[in-house]
């Protein structure tokens, strides 16, 4: 059985968990919502065909209206949509955006807060956001970010009523738009029950033949569709786009972008029902009742059952952004000024992290990605207790072995992290390159970048039998110990990303072998880095590796 394998099946009973507790959730709806959500399920199941990346721009630039899904408690939904007006703003597509999260009532609000006449508090207050749409703004705030610097405006599309209701009057005020701006792509963010064929769709159709628009073409983007996910699971396919096929007009098309499982966006949405309509990252107070099931699945995953006892995990005690003063205080304490620096950069920044000599753990918001991040902290931290070794000692040395030490920690993390979300992608080395030539880039994220690329290129040339740079490296990155850490993150990452995918498809128990060899059984050292060097850049293009786009 292939690793991927294993892997499937952790993600198929979080997704039958987490689905279940949803639809739960939904027999208190109304039954015109319990409708829309049928119709969203069965509309899903219709034949598609895989697609691309490249089909899917190709649609954009033809189209005169893209209709985009939204899973308002999943910010990867927002994120996907902000990819989109990149997409355009490169390729200089002129854009309008309309946002379904906006009441229409408020328009002359958002035109002064895209004029820069208002700040963006006043602007929330003003539109009295957590009454009128109560998802976090933290999802949606890049839009705006982008649409400014666009230049592109941006057009309030909600109203009172029912869903039948906020239907025809988003249709309207969408015809309205495209007769407005007929030269313009129109953008649209919108639930995803209202993008159905016979929904949102139909209702702009005609809308735009009374009011005597012709020639719209229409394309609509569903995002991360359960039966989507099943069937490309079935056939084996990782594939990012898949496309309806439709025998009707060839005006209307219709795609799925899958970036993500979908038991994610049913967390996302559980979690925020429990923060009662506040910042679904943000922590209730059982928060250890849900990091406590990710580590055991992770130790039971990768055979470490015996690392952490129940015992010591009852010990964890996980804090958020709302007890940064409190997590400040206990930096201070932190006698070794190394170690205290480095503490203190990390919540600065916003990290996941564990303080030292201590079973508390920080992380500013709740996601899934983070909490197995700590869970791979956890586990990487592990290691060293059960050599009776401090890590935290080993980082409080001036030894250039902490860099080493560090960039373990972010591989066992970041990939601990890309176990139970293969679709989480980090910058690889293209995108240093190509931040690095930025004109306004920070100084510091220069720095950082520059020595990044420095360590990349010294162990791929260790690999090719040159210990020159490898030495230069590794052995002279004398910098502060929060310098060191984000090159070590960069780097780390990097090296996680890469051996997931060459162990993705390998059988389970040759896989778990190996990963156990490299990152479990004792901290790495000089020659460990560079057998992993090896095992992951031989017959590597490196410098063609960039993150996808989706």
């Amino acid at each position: 059985m292939q690793l991927k394998s294993q892997i499937i099946k952790i993600h198929d009973l979080n997704y039958k968990k987490t689905k279940q507790q949803a639809q739960e959730l939904l027999e208190d709806y109304s039954p015109l919502l319990r409708s829309y959500q049928k119709d969203h399920e069965n509309f899903s199941k219709r034949p598609f065909e895989l697609s691309s990346i490249k089909k899917l721009f190709q649609a954009i630039n033809s189209s005169n209206i893209i209709l985009v899904g939204d899973f308002h408690t999943f910010e990867q939904n927002a994120k996907n949509f902000e990819r989109l007006l990149k997409y355009c703003t490169l390729h200089r597509l002129q854009f309008v955006v309309a946002l379904e999260l906006l009441m229409a009532s408020h328009q002359h609000f958002v035109h002064q807060f895209m004029l820069g006449e208002t700040s963006e508090v006043d602007f929330l207050e003003n539109i009295q956001y957590d009454k009128n749409w109560m998802f976090p703004w933290s999802h949606y705030r890049g839009i705006f970010h982008i649409a400014k610097e666009a230049h592109a405006p941006v057009f309030a599309i909600n109203s009172k009523g029912n869903l039948c209701e906020r239907d025809q009057f988003a249709a309207d005020t969408l015809s309205s738009i495209r007769k407005q701006y007929p030269d313009k792509i129109i953008l649209v963010l919108i639930g995803e029950m209202h993008i159905v064929s016979n929904k949102l769709p139909q209702a702009l159709c005609l809308s735009l033949k009374n009011k005597k628009i012709s020639a719209t073409k229409i394309t609509t983007i569903h995002q991360n569709l359960d039966h989507v996910y099943k069937q490309l699971q079935v056939t084996n396919t990782k594939n990012a786009v898949v496309q309806f096929t439709s025998k009707r007009s060839s005006k209307l098309l219709e795609f799925c972008l899958q970036t993500a499982l979908p038991w994610s966006k049913y967390e996302s949405m559980l979690y925020w029902i429990e923060c009662i309509g506040g910042d679904s990252r943000a922590f209730d107070g059982n928060i250890e009742n849900k990091f406590i099931p990710i580590i055991k699945q992770l130790q039971s995953f990768l055979q470490l059952e015996e690392f952490i006892t129940d015992e010591e995990l009852e010990n964890f005690i996980i804090y958020n952004r709302d007890k940064n003063d409190f997590i400040l205080k206990e930096i201070q304490k932190i006698k070794q000024l190394n170690l205290r620096q480095l503490a203190e950069h990390l919540l600065t920044n916003g990290k996941s992290f564990k303080l030292p000599y201590s079973s508390k753990l920080y992380s500013a918001h709740y996601s899934m990605n983070k909490l197995s991040y700590l869970a791979g902290v956890c586990l990487f931290d592990s290691i060293y207790k059960q050599l009776d070794l401090s890590y935290d000692d080993l980082l409080e040395s001036a030894k250039a072995s902490r860099f080493i030490a560090l960039m373990h920690q972010h591989i066992t993390s970041y990939l601990c992290s890309k176990i139970l979300n293969p679709h989480r992608k980090c910058d690889l080395y293209k995108d240093l390159c190509l931040k690095l030539s930025a004109p306004a880039i920070d100084p510091y994220i220069r720095k950082v970048y520059i020595e990044s690329i420095k360590i990349i290129d010294a162990c791929k040339e260790t690999e090719e039998g040159n210990d020159k740079k490898w030495n230069e490296s590794i052995f002279a990155l004398k910098h502060s110990l929060p310098f060191i850490n984000d090159v070590a993150t960069l780097t780390g990452h990097i090296f996680a990303e890469l051996l997931f995918e060459k162990l993705y498809e390998m059988d389970y128990k040759i896989a778990i072998h190996h990963l156990k060899n490299l990152l479990f059984v004792h901290p790495l050292g000089v020659d460990d880095l560079k057998e992993i060097s090896d095992f992951l850049f031989k017959q590597t293009k490196l410098h063609l590796l960039q993150k996808k786009i989706f």
